[in-house]
Protein backbone atom coordinates (compact mmCIF):
# COMPACT_ATOMS: atom_id res chain seq x y z
CA UNK A 1 0.00 0.00 0.00
CA UNK A 2 1.08 3.50 -0.60
CA UNK A 3 -1.64 5.31 -0.06
CA UNK A 4 -4.96 4.93 2.53
CA UNK A 5 -7.75 7.07 3.08
CA UNK A 6 -10.60 6.45 5.39
CA UNK A 7 -14.22 7.66 5.13
CA UNK A 8 -17.80 7.17 4.23
CA UNK A 9 -16.16 6.30 0.63
CA UNK A 10 -19.46 4.01 -0.55
CA UNK A 11 -21.18 3.53 2.83
CA UNK A 12 -23.71 6.64 3.89
CA UNK A 13 -21.98 6.95 7.07
CA UNK A 14 -19.57 4.26 7.90
CA UNK A 15 -15.83 4.83 7.28
CA UNK A 16 -14.54 2.42 4.59
CA UNK A 17 -11.20 2.08 3.18
CA UNK A 18 -9.38 2.50 0.45
CA UNK A 19 -5.57 1.99 -0.35
CA UNK A 20 -3.54 2.59 -3.81
CA UNK A 21 -1.31 -0.41 -4.02
CA UNK A 22 2.25 -0.62 -5.85
CA UNK A 23 2.57 -4.06 -7.84
CA UNK A 24 -0.80 -5.42 -7.35
CA UNK A 25 -4.60 -4.49 -7.42
CA UNK A 26 -5.89 -1.68 -5.38
CA UNK A 27 -8.13 -2.42 -2.15
CA UNK A 28 -11.44 -0.52 -1.78
CA UNK A 29 -12.78 -2.27 1.89
CA UNK A 30 -16.31 -1.93 2.25
CA UNK A 31 -17.36 -1.51 6.27
CA UNK A 32 -20.12 -4.71 6.95
CA UNK A 33 -20.87 -2.47 10.37
CA UNK A 34 -19.64 -5.28 12.36
CA UNK A 35 -15.65 -5.03 12.46
CA UNK A 36 -15.00 -6.83 9.47
CA UNK A 37 -14.99 -5.55 5.78
CA UNK A 38 -15.03 -6.39 2.29
CA UNK A 39 -12.51 -5.72 -0.24
CA UNK A 40 -14.99 -4.69 -3.22
CA UNK A 41 -12.16 -2.77 -5.58
CA UNK A 42 -12.74 -5.16 -8.59
CA UNK A 43 -16.41 -5.30 -8.27
CA UNK A 44 -16.47 -1.19 -8.16
CA UNK A 45 -13.83 -1.00 -11.11
CA UNK A 46 -11.11 0.81 -9.23
CA UNK A 47 -8.76 -2.37 -8.56
CA UNK A 48 -6.26 -0.50 -11.43
CA UNK A 49 -3.91 -3.65 -11.02
CA UNK A 50 -1.35 -2.74 -13.43
CA UNK A 51 -0.23 0.71 -11.96
CA UNK A 52 1.92 1.73 -8.91
CA UNK A 53 -0.46 4.10 -6.63
CA UNK A 54 0.86 6.91 -4.78
CA UNK A 55 -0.58 9.82 -3.01
CA UNK A 56 -4.76 9.39 -2.64
CA UNK A 57 -7.74 11.83 -1.76
CA UNK A 58 -11.27 11.97 -1.15
CA UNK A 59 -13.64 15.01 -2.62
CA UNK A 60 -17.07 14.98 -4.21
CA UNK A 61 -16.11 16.17 -7.86
CA UNK A 62 -19.17 16.37 -9.62
CA UNK A 63 -21.20 18.32 -6.51
CA UNK A 64 -23.48 15.01 -6.49
CA UNK A 65 -23.16 14.14 -3.21
CA UNK A 66 -21.07 11.04 -3.26
CA UNK A 67 -17.10 10.72 -2.72
CA UNK A 68 -14.95 10.39 -5.54
CA UNK A 69 -11.26 9.29 -5.50
CA UNK A 70 -8.18 10.94 -7.12
CA UNK A 71 -4.61 9.52 -6.74
CA UNK A 72 -1.52 9.13 -8.44
CA UNK A 73 0.11 6.50 -9.91
CA UNK A 74 4.20 6.44 -10.27
CA UNK A 75 4.94 7.06 -13.95
CA UNK A 76 1.27 6.06 -14.51
CA UNK A 77 -1.91 7.79 -15.49
CA UNK A 78 -3.55 9.74 -12.80
CA UNK A 79 -6.90 8.63 -12.10
CA UNK A 80 -10.19 10.84 -10.79
CA UNK A 81 -12.86 8.52 -10.57
CA UNK A 82 -16.00 9.65 -9.89
CA UNK A 83 -18.70 7.53 -7.97
CA UNK A 84 -21.62 6.78 -10.46
CA UNK A 85 -25.29 5.41 -9.54
CA UNK A 86 -28.56 4.11 -10.79
CA UNK A 87 -30.20 7.39 -11.68
CA UNK A 88 -31.81 6.88 -8.86
CA UNK A 89 -33.88 3.43 -8.64
CA UNK A 90 -32.94 0.75 -6.37
CA UNK A 91 -29.99 -1.52 -7.46
CA UNK A 92 -26.85 -1.76 -9.34
CA UNK A 93 -26.37 -1.68 -13.31
CA UNK A 94 -22.98 -3.61 -12.24
CA UNK A 95 -24.69 -6.80 -10.82
CA UNK A 96 -21.31 -8.18 -9.78
CA UNK A 97 -21.33 -6.09 -6.98
CA UNK A 98 -25.15 -6.77 -6.11
CA UNK A 99 -24.88 -10.68 -6.57
CA UNK A 100 -21.07 -10.12 -4.31
CA UNK A 101 -23.04 -8.62 -1.35
CA UNK A 102 -25.94 -11.37 -1.65
CA UNK A 103 -23.23 -14.70 -1.69
CA UNK A 104 -21.02 -12.95 0.84
CA UNK A 105 -23.86 -12.44 2.82
CA UNK A 106 -23.60 -8.93 3.97
CA UNK A 107 -27.32 -8.21 2.59
CA UNK A 108 -29.92 -10.44 2.24
CA UNK A 109 -31.60 -10.02 -0.97
CA UNK A 110 -34.60 -9.49 0.78
CA UNK A 111 -32.98 -6.10 1.73
CA UNK A 112 -32.23 -4.94 -1.59
CA UNK A 113 -35.39 -2.67 -2.11
CA UNK A 114 -35.51 -1.21 1.60
CA UNK A 115 -34.66 2.36 2.17
CA UNK A 116 -32.32 3.76 4.94
CA UNK A 117 -29.74 0.52 4.62
CA UNK A 118 -26.46 1.65 5.33
CA UNK A 119 -24.45 -1.20 3.70
CA UNK A 120 -23.78 1.13 0.36
CA UNK A 121 -25.59 4.47 -0.06
CA UNK A 122 -28.94 3.70 -0.45
CA UNK A 123 -27.46 0.62 -2.36
CA UNK A 124 -27.39 2.67 -5.47
CA UNK A 125 -22.99 1.88 -5.91
CA UNK A 126 -22.61 0.94 -9.55
CA UNK A 127 -18.70 1.86 -10.23
CA UNK A 128 -16.32 4.53 -10.50
CA UNK A 129 -15.67 6.10 -13.81
CA UNK A 130 -12.42 7.38 -14.34
CA UNK A 131 -12.78 10.84 -15.86
CA UNK A 132 -9.64 11.60 -15.97
CA UNK A 133 -7.81 13.80 -19.37
CA UNK A 134 -5.04 13.50 -20.92
CA UNK A 135 -3.14 16.10 -19.34
CA UNK A 136 -4.39 15.49 -15.72
CA UNK A 137 -3.05 11.81 -16.17
CA UNK A 138 0.08 12.15 -17.81
CA UNK A 139 2.63 9.85 -16.16
CA UNK A 140 5.09 11.80 -13.48
CA UNK A 141 7.18 10.34 -10.37
CA UNK A 142 4.71 11.41 -8.33
CA UNK A 143 4.16 11.59 -4.62
CA UNK A 144 1.75 13.64 -3.05
CA UNK A 145 -2.29 14.03 -4.17
CA UNK A 146 -3.83 16.86 -2.45
CA UNK A 147 -7.40 17.72 -3.28
CA UNK A 148 -9.22 21.25 -2.09
CA UNK A 149 -10.74 24.59 -2.55
CA UNK A 150 -7.20 26.75 -2.49
CA UNK A 151 -8.72 30.15 -3.69
CA UNK A 152 -12.34 29.91 -2.13
CA UNK A 153 -14.46 29.38 -5.07
CA UNK A 154 -16.41 26.78 -3.93
CA UNK A 155 -14.17 24.67 -6.74
CA UNK A 156 -11.69 21.88 -6.07
CA UNK A 157 -8.15 21.90 -7.14
CA UNK A 158 -5.76 19.02 -7.08
CA UNK A 159 -2.17 19.11 -6.53
CA UNK A 160 0.26 16.73 -7.98
CA UNK A 161 3.24 16.71 -5.76
CA UNK A 162 6.79 15.10 -7.98
CA UNK A 163 9.97 14.06 -7.14
CA UNK A 164 12.72 15.39 -9.66
CA UNK A 165 14.49 12.24 -9.37
CA UNK A 166 16.02 11.25 -13.14
CA UNK A 167 15.86 15.11 -13.96
CA UNK A 168 13.62 18.27 -13.64
CA UNK A 169 9.93 17.09 -12.90
CA UNK A 170 7.40 20.24 -12.09
CA UNK A 171 4.18 20.04 -9.57
CA UNK A 172 0.96 20.13 -11.05
CA UNK A 173 -2.31 21.92 -10.53
CA UNK A 174 -5.74 21.32 -11.68
CA UNK A 175 -9.00 23.11 -10.80
CA UNK A 176 -12.19 20.24 -11.59
CA UNK A 177 -15.18 22.61 -12.43
CA UNK A 178 -18.66 20.57 -11.98
CA UNK A 179 -21.40 20.87 -14.80
CA UNK A 180 -24.54 20.06 -14.87
CA UNK A 181 -25.11 16.74 -17.25
CA UNK A 182 -21.33 16.70 -18.07
CA UNK A 183 -18.29 15.84 -16.92
CA UNK A 184 -16.29 18.13 -14.70
CA UNK A 185 -14.16 20.60 -16.68
CA UNK A 186 -10.69 20.02 -16.00
CA UNK A 187 -8.10 22.77 -16.12
CA UNK A 188 -4.74 22.90 -15.64
CA UNK A 189 -3.46 26.06 -13.77
CA UNK A 190 -0.91 28.18 -13.67
CA UNK A 191 1.22 27.03 -10.28
CA UNK A 192 3.57 29.57 -9.69
CA UNK A 193 7.04 29.01 -8.13
CA UNK A 194 4.81 26.00 -6.35
CA UNK A 195 5.85 24.35 -9.86
CA UNK A 196 9.33 23.39 -8.25
CA UNK A 197 10.76 21.50 -11.06
CA UNK A 198 13.69 20.25 -9.30
CA UNK A 199 12.40 19.97 -6.11
CA UNK A 200 12.53 16.00 -4.43
CA UNK A 201 8.86 16.26 -3.50
CA UNK A 202 8.16 13.45 -0.74
CA UNK A 203 4.96 14.93 1.02
CA UNK A 204 2.80 17.46 1.49
CA UNK A 205 -0.48 19.67 3.32
CA UNK A 206 -2.91 21.73 2.91
CA UNK A 207 -3.36 24.11 5.86
CA UNK A 208 -4.33 27.72 6.94
CA UNK A 209 -0.98 28.29 8.79
CA UNK A 210 -2.06 32.34 9.13
CA UNK A 211 -5.61 32.21 9.92
CA UNK A 212 -6.67 34.24 7.12
CA UNK A 213 -9.24 31.34 5.69
CA UNK A 214 -7.94 30.47 2.79
CA UNK A 215 -5.52 27.12 2.62
CA UNK A 216 -1.82 27.40 2.08
CA UNK A 217 0.54 24.42 1.10
CA UNK A 218 3.27 23.01 2.44
CA UNK A 219 5.41 21.20 0.48
CA UNK A 220 8.25 18.83 2.10
CA UNK A 221 12.00 17.54 -0.03
CA UNK A 222 14.33 14.96 0.92
CA UNK A 223 15.05 10.97 0.21
CA UNK A 224 17.97 11.43 -2.28
CA UNK A 225 18.89 15.34 -1.77
CA UNK A 226 18.54 17.70 1.19
CA UNK A 227 16.23 19.86 0.37
CA UNK A 228 14.45 22.91 2.78
CA UNK A 229 10.46 22.76 3.45
CA UNK A 230 8.44 25.08 1.28
CA UNK A 231 5.04 26.84 2.22
CA UNK A 232 2.95 28.42 -0.58
CA UNK A 233 0.15 31.16 -0.03
CA UNK A 234 -2.77 31.46 -3.05
CA UNK A 235 -2.29 34.85 -4.45
CA UNK A 236 -6.06 35.31 -5.26
CA UNK A 237 -9.32 34.69 -4.26
CA UNK A 238 -9.06 36.56 -0.73
CA UNK A 239 -12.38 38.66 -1.09
CA UNK A 240 -14.35 35.07 -0.81
CA UNK A 241 -16.02 34.22 2.04
CA UNK A 242 -15.66 31.03 3.54
CA UNK A 243 -16.97 28.77 6.65
CA UNK A 244 -14.70 25.71 8.56
CA UNK A 245 -16.36 23.12 10.61
CA UNK A 246 -14.99 21.23 13.30
CA UNK A 247 -16.89 18.35 14.62
CA UNK A 248 -16.37 16.54 17.78
CA UNK A 249 -16.63 13.09 19.04
CA UNK A 250 -18.67 12.42 22.34
CA UNK A 251 -15.17 12.79 24.33
CA UNK A 252 -14.04 16.10 22.56
CA UNK A 253 -11.59 14.61 19.52
CA UNK A 254 -11.98 15.53 16.48
CA UNK A 255 -14.56 13.40 14.42
CA UNK A 256 -11.84 11.81 11.89
CA UNK A 257 -14.57 9.63 9.32
CA UNK A 258 -17.25 12.37 9.97
CA UNK A 259 -19.05 13.94 6.52
CA UNK A 260 -19.95 17.85 6.51
CA UNK A 261 -22.21 18.82 4.00
CA UNK A 262 -22.83 22.81 3.95
CA UNK A 263 -26.37 24.05 1.50
CA UNK A 264 -26.16 27.58 -0.13
CA UNK A 265 -28.58 29.54 -1.80
CA UNK A 266 -27.63 28.32 -4.99
CA UNK A 267 -24.82 26.01 -6.75
CA UNK A 268 -25.85 23.12 -4.87
CA UNK A 269 -24.27 21.83 -1.43
CA UNK A 270 -20.32 21.06 -0.75
CA UNK A 271 -19.28 17.81 0.77
CA UNK A 272 -16.17 17.49 3.16
CA UNK A 273 -14.69 14.36 4.90
CA UNK A 274 -12.78 14.67 8.43
CA UNK A 275 -9.47 12.99 7.74
CA UNK A 276 -6.75 12.65 10.57
CA UNK A 277 -4.30 11.35 7.37
CA UNK A 278 -4.40 10.73 3.97
CA UNK A 279 -1.99 9.38 0.74
CA UNK A 280 1.58 8.63 0.91
CA UNK A 281 4.00 10.07 3.37
CA UNK A 282 1.47 13.41 4.04
CA UNK A 283 0.41 12.51 7.78
CA UNK A 284 -2.44 15.91 8.24
CA UNK A 285 -1.87 17.98 11.08
CA UNK A 286 -5.17 18.66 13.51
CA UNK A 287 -5.43 21.79 11.18
CA UNK A 288 -6.46 19.83 8.15
CA UNK A 289 -9.47 18.02 10.40
CA UNK A 290 -11.31 20.94 10.06
CA UNK A 291 -13.93 21.19 7.04
CA UNK A 292 -13.05 24.02 5.15
CA UNK A 293 -16.10 25.05 2.97
CA UNK A 294 -15.60 27.89 0.76
CA UNK A 295 -18.55 30.16 0.22
CA UNK A 296 -17.52 32.57 -2.66
CA UNK A 297 -20.02 35.04 -3.35
CA UNK A 298 -22.51 32.71 -2.16
CA UNK A 299 -24.55 32.68 1.01
CA UNK A 300 -24.53 29.78 3.29
CA UNK A 301 -27.68 28.75 4.32
CA UNK A 302 -27.25 25.49 6.77
CA UNK A 303 -24.69 22.67 7.91
CA UNK A 304 -25.20 19.09 8.06
CA UNK A 305 -22.75 16.45 10.00
CA UNK A 306 -22.66 13.08 9.38
CA UNK A 307 -20.57 10.77 12.40
CA UNK A 308 -19.45 7.08 11.22
CA UNK A 309 -22.09 5.82 13.86
CA UNK A 310 -25.10 7.14 11.95
CA UNK A 311 -25.26 10.48 14.90
CA UNK A 312 -26.61 13.47 12.77
CA UNK A 313 -26.78 17.37 13.36
CA UNK A 314 -28.24 20.20 11.50
CA UNK A 315 -27.54 23.47 12.22
CA UNK A 316 -29.36 26.53 9.83
CA UNK A 317 -26.90 29.37 9.06
CA UNK A 318 -26.84 32.98 8.82
CA UNK A 319 -24.84 35.82 8.17
CA UNK A 320 -23.22 36.53 11.40
CA UNK A 321 -21.38 32.82 10.24
CA UNK A 322 -19.57 33.53 7.20
CA UNK A 323 -15.37 34.08 7.88
CA UNK A 324 -15.67 31.46 10.99
CA UNK A 325 -15.30 28.86 12.57
CA UNK A 326 -17.85 26.34 13.82
CA UNK A 327 -18.02 23.99 16.85
CA UNK A 328 -20.19 21.03 16.55
CA UNK A 329 -20.33 18.67 19.24
CA UNK A 330 -21.56 15.28 19.41
CA UNK A 331 -25.34 14.62 19.34
CA UNK A 332 -26.43 13.58 22.33
CA UNK A 333 -27.58 10.66 23.54
CA UNK A 334 -26.97 9.50 19.40
CA UNK A 335 -29.97 11.82 17.89
CA UNK A 336 -30.39 14.21 15.69
CA UNK A 337 -30.40 17.50 17.00
CA UNK A 338 -30.39 21.09 15.97
CA UNK A 339 -27.46 23.25 17.02
CA UNK A 340 -27.42 26.46 18.32
CA UNK A 341 -24.98 29.73 18.36
CA UNK A 342 -23.39 28.24 21.45
CA UNK A 343 -21.53 26.16 19.15
CA UNK A 344 -19.57 29.34 17.31
CA UNK A 345 -15.77 29.96 18.32
CA UNK A 346 -16.08 33.09 16.14
CA UNK A 347 -13.38 34.50 13.71
CA UNK A 348 -9.84 33.16 13.12
CA UNK A 349 -8.09 35.86 13.86
CA UNK A 350 -5.59 36.87 11.43
CA UNK A 351 -1.92 36.28 12.85
CA UNK A 352 0.21 37.96 10.68
CA UNK A 353 2.12 38.27 7.15
CA UNK A 354 3.90 34.87 7.66
CA UNK A 355 4.17 34.28 3.99
CA UNK A 356 4.91 36.62 0.80
CA UNK A 357 2.76 37.34 -1.97
CA UNK A 358 3.71 37.08 -5.51
CA UNK A 359 1.76 37.24 -8.50
CA UNK A 360 3.37 35.09 -10.88
CA UNK A 361 0.98 31.95 -10.39
CA UNK A 362 -2.16 30.46 -8.99
CA UNK A 363 0.70 29.68 -5.80
CA UNK A 364 3.21 32.06 -4.13
CA UNK A 365 5.90 31.36 -1.67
Amino acid sequence: GRGVVVGPIISETRSDIFCDNENGPNFLFLNNGDGTFTDVASEAGIDDRLQHGRGVALADFDGDGKTDIVYGNRNGPHRLYLQQDSGGSPGFKDKKILSHLITSHLIASNEIFEVGQDTLANFNLLFFRNVATDAFATPSPVRTVIAADFDNDRTLEVFFNNIAYRGWSANRLFRVSPRDGADPLIAELNVGEAAEPQGRGTGGAAMDFDGDGQLDLLVAHGESASQPISVFKVDRGSSNSWLRVVPRTRFGAFARGAKVVVHAESGGPQMRIIDGGLGWRQPDPASRLLSDWSAGKDAATGVEVYWPDGGKVTRLLDVSDVNSVLEIPYPANGEDKQTTEETQVGNWELLGPLLHLLSNGFLSI
